[in-house]
């Protein structure tokens, strides 16, 4: 990828940031219920256990479980508070099952689009953590529009200054992807590597 390309795609990205960010700001502040843990129910997708839930197989190693709203920042932090205290106080480790929803795609080679409708994927940015976070804050004067935009303001500036360090750093040669892997290369990947390198040479002569 050239440095255009480059700088094309982290345009992208900031633009993307910036309209998650627009719908956070925009969005209508409602008092939100913190701290409720459920019990019994989580839907898993294709079953591949006969446990209810993740926190009960706690029970099979002889710890405390614990299933919480991993949407819900305040409740997430206190059942880490609460493991913390029980380990520090000797009384052993805490498995805690914080139910959420993957809302991006998987990973970068991924498009969730084609196994997942956008209609089921917008129902469940109402729940999203900072967003709901946001909302909680403001719903009890804790947090403003002023403060919010210098935040986005402090945040996109460090982006930005990340993406321009970035972006003028120079690409690692091709042999690079090879030097880190082993201590002493393998004759198999060590023919690959040279390959690499003269192919790379080659190119840099056809654009000289």
């Amino acid at each position: 990828m050239g440095l255009a390309q480059r700088r094309v795609e982290v345009a992208r990205l900031l633009e993307i940031r910036e309209q998650r960010a627009q719908t956070a700001r925009t969005a209508e502040p409602r008092e939100i219920e913190h701290g409720r843990r459920r019990e019994g129910v989580c839907r898993l997708g294709p079953r591949r256990t006969a446990a209810e839930t993740l926190a009960q197989k706690a029970v099979a190693v002889g710890i405390r479980g614990e299933q919480v709203d991993g949407n819900d920042v305040i409740a997430v932090r206190e059942a880490c508070e609460r493991a913390l205290a029980r380990a520090r106080d000797g009384q052993g480790p805490s498995l805690i099952e914080a139910v959420t929803y993957r809302l991006g795609d998987h990973t970068t080679a991924d498009d969730a689009s084609r196994y997942r409708e956008d209609q089921e994927v917008s129902r469940h940015w109402a729940q999203e953590p900072i967003l709901r976070l946001r909302q909680h804050l403001v719903a009890r004067g804790a947090w403003s529009t002023e403060q919010e935009e210098r935040l986005l303001a402090d945040c996109g500036a460090a982006v930005e200054a990340a993406a321009e360090k970035y972006l003028a750093t120079p690409p690692e040669p091709p042999e690079a992807m090879f030097d880190q892997l082993y201590a002493v290369l393998p004759a198999s990947l060590t023919a690959q590597r040279e390959a690499a390198i003269a192919v790379a040479k080659e190119r840099q002569a056809g654009h000289g």
